[in-house]
């Protein structure tokens, strides 16, 4: 609906003061062609694009293809007099629909957090509090009101869509609030002078309490619904069926994380798939990302170091996660994030160096050093070609580990 008003709102309230119904279906029109465009573009166009970016393996020419597309999908929106809000949707939409989102999200989380400061920080200064402090009784009511009837609509759809108490009560006190997009609207409108400054200031109040309110109501939305569920208050609707386990990243529990899909990843992931336990690859390779994508397997192409990443491959539900690639500075950086997850989590990493190996074990990693335990293989390999059997295993280790 917001999206909907934003472009309406140029049409009708415009430098054209008598819109017709004509312009205004041709905003519509053009609004509509916009984000359908975006999305093709997002299917057809930009995946080519950034699949031959990602080839180069140049992470800063990754980034810098991300901001130029944005940059050049909103300033599009601008000059079709869509806004440049909309604009900025359109490429979401795009970069949405790429087999590339996780990492682009990933990618583009610090920039998400520093733009969403200042957007904050903007909207702070929009409001006036002397002028506030007479309708204090109105924001109040306002911001009950919004959360009344946005929660108890959103609270009707769980219960249509057969969601069970707890995790109903979670998404209506997380979408029970206006959103950011409710802002750009305000302003929007403001500016065609559709209302005068106080009911704009009251407007950007009610916003700002009711977002402010969210944390807080998240954080006793699941007491309250274990409570109401032990007290066997449930569900009108009875929960959907579980339904048999799929191969998709979102469903899967109980599996083996394996970052990096080189030689020593796909040995590991053949040989528990043919053992039955399930794995879950994040590769940084688009080619390898493709191919696995293809035959099935559940893969992000997404950096381990990542927060959104590790969320994304649902490490808190994980056994198991071997870093597989030898670069022992992006497993170190890693692994605070991975305990900090899921602490009990059994976590195997590669070392070519002891110093790295002290470093690894520090996080209480099982470390396979690779020099070590090539040179037992070379020592066994050695002794077998003289037929000799003077060294035990035991006696090997000993040699290798200098005792």
């Amino acid at each position: 609906l917001v999206i909907i008003l934003i472009i309406l709102l140029p049409a009708i309230y415009g430098r054209d003061s008598g819109s017709t119904v004509g312009q205004v279906a041709w905003a519509m029109g053009k609004g509509v062609l916009f984000l359908g465009a975006a999305i093709l573009l997002g299917r057809y166009g930009n995946t080519p694009l950034l699949h031959a970016v990602a080839r180069t393996r140049s992470r800063e020419l990754f980034t810098l293809t991300i901001i130029g597309t944005c940059a050049a999908v909103a300033l599009a929106g601008e000059v079709l007099e869509l806004s440049l809000a909309l604009g900025a949707f359109a490429a979401g939409l795009v970069l949405s629909e790429s087999i590339y989102s996780h990492r682009i999200m990933s990618d583009i989380m610090p920039f998400k957090d520093l733009f969403l400061t200042i957007f904050f920080v903007s909207v702070g200064l929009m409001i006036d509090l002397g002028a506030l402090a007479d309708q204090w009784a109105f924001v109040l009511l306002g911001t009950i009101l919004i959360l009344t009837v946005k929660g108890g609509i959103v609270f009707l759809v769980t219960k249509i869509m057969k969601v069970p108490m707890r995790p109903a009560l979670l998404a209506t006190a997380s979408l029970a609030s206006t959103g950011e997009f409710s802002l750009v609207l305000v302003k929007k409108a403001s500016g065609f002078r559709l209302f005068d400054p106080g009911v704009e200031q009251l407007l950007l109040a009610c916003t700002a309490v009711t977002m402010g309110l969210v944390p807080s109501l998240m954080r006793g939305a699941g007491p309250v619904g274990r409570w109401l569920e032990s007290k066997g208050v449930k569900s009108p609707f009875r929960p959907a069926p579980d339904m048999a386990p799929t191969i998709a990243v979102r469903k899967i529990a109980d599996h083996a994380i394996i970052c990096g899909y080189g030689p020593v990843g796909q040995s590991l992931n053949e040989a528990m798939r043919r053992c039955d336990i399930p794995t879950l690859v994040m590769e940084l390779n688009a080619d390898t990302v493709r191919e696995l994508k293809k035959a099935g397997q559940p893969v992000l192409f997404a950096d381990a170091a990542h927060p959104e990443a590790l969320d994304l491959a649902g490490i808190e539900r994980a056994r198991f996660v071997a870093f597989t690639f030898p670069a022992v500075a992006i497993t170190l950086a890693a692994l605070p994030l991975v305990r900090e997850k899921n602490p009990g989590i059994l976590i195997f990493a590669r070392a070519k160096f002891q110093t790295e190996v002290d470093q690894l074990r520090a996080h209480d990693v099982q470390v396979i050093h690779d020099e070590r335990e090539t040179s037992i293989a070379m020592i066994e390999n050695a002794m077998g070609a003289y037929q000799r059997a003077d060294l035990s295993h035991d006696a090997v280790l000993a040699i290798v580990d200098g005792k």
